[in-house]
């Protein structure tokens, strides 16, 4: 589809054997219970939600792509923040890969940055449970043994930000984990870093600078001026951080602030793909 689910979510939910090619930027992607289909997502603001479905081949570029009880998917993946998998197995993650119309228009629509892209830093919420198949994913990046295609040229133009080619080709690193302090990448909760490609690939890092000399101390002020109040700490801002003993991304909450996901229950959505 074009121009038909822009800005909009989408749900997606019991299929078989299908493709599903959405070339809009839409707000947030829902996928329950499908089967050997094939799903391509252009751009994403919100997360793509994929549950309870197997043998599928996805390629999506969105904020942040999670999965929960999914098993057997191809997924070529563009990211701004760490992908999560949570009770999944043999997920496999390479890199995005296609041409699609105004790819370039829809990713700045939707607010993503393509040269921001995490997509290695898998983040596994349920590494040790039991009974599990392993591996539970693997990332093929950057020997993928894909080539870059173009898709839909018969509705319009096709391009994709330079950026995604240059990751594709390893001509670009993948961005750092956006994880904070020493807990980044694949296990939060133990602060693994089974990917090292991007490290290896990155600029190294510049010794820290020498701390600068204390400042003098002001003079003493007048015993009837009030003291002035500390300012109150600002908290950082655009880095995603997780709490290890949390559940938060279980609940697939869609807000870095914890706000719940708007509902898509409501929607009016069409069953032609």
């Amino acid at each position: 589809r074009l121009n038909e689910t822009a800005a909009q979510p989408l749900q997606i939910a019991e299929l078989r054997n299908c493709k599903i090619y959405c070339y809009d930027a839409v707000d947030n992607v829902t996928v329950d219970e499908c089967e050997d289909c094939e799903l391509i997502v252009a751009a994403c603001q919100g997360s793509i939600f994929i549950r309870d479905s197997k043998n599928m081949k996805v390629t999506c570029a969105c904020k942040q792509l999670r999965t929960r009880d999914c098993h057997d998917l191809d997924v070529r993946l563009y990211a701004m923040t760490d992908p999560v998998v949570e009770s999944s197995s043999r997920i496999k993650i390479r890199p995005f890969n296609l041409r699609l119309p105004n790819l370039t228009q829809k990713f700045a629509h939707s607010k993503l940055d393509a040269a921001t892209n995490r997509f290695v830093h898998i983040y596994d919420f349920t590494p040790d449970k039991p009974d599990l198949a392993k591996p539970h994913f693997e990332i093929v990046h950057p020997n993928h043994g894909l080539t870059f295609e173009s898709h839909g040229e018969e509705l319009a133009p096709v391009d994709a930000p330079q950026a995604l080619e240059d990751i594709f080709y390893n001509r670009r690193a993948p961005t750092e984990s956006s994880e904070a302090g020493p807990n980044k990448s694949h296990n939060i909760k133990t602060g693994a870093t089974a990917w090292t490609g991007a490290s290896e690939a990155a600029p190294a890092t510049t010794a820290a600078a020498p701390a600068a000399a204390p400042a003098p101390k002001p003079a003493a002020k007048p015993a009837t001026q009030a003291a002035a109040k500390p300012a109150a700490s600002a908290k950082p801002t655009g880095v995603l951080t997780r709490d290890s003993d949390s559940d938060r991304y279980s609940d697939f909450s869609d807000s870095e602030a914890g706000t719940p996901m708007s509902s898509v229950a409501d929607e009016d959505t069409d069953d032609e793909f």
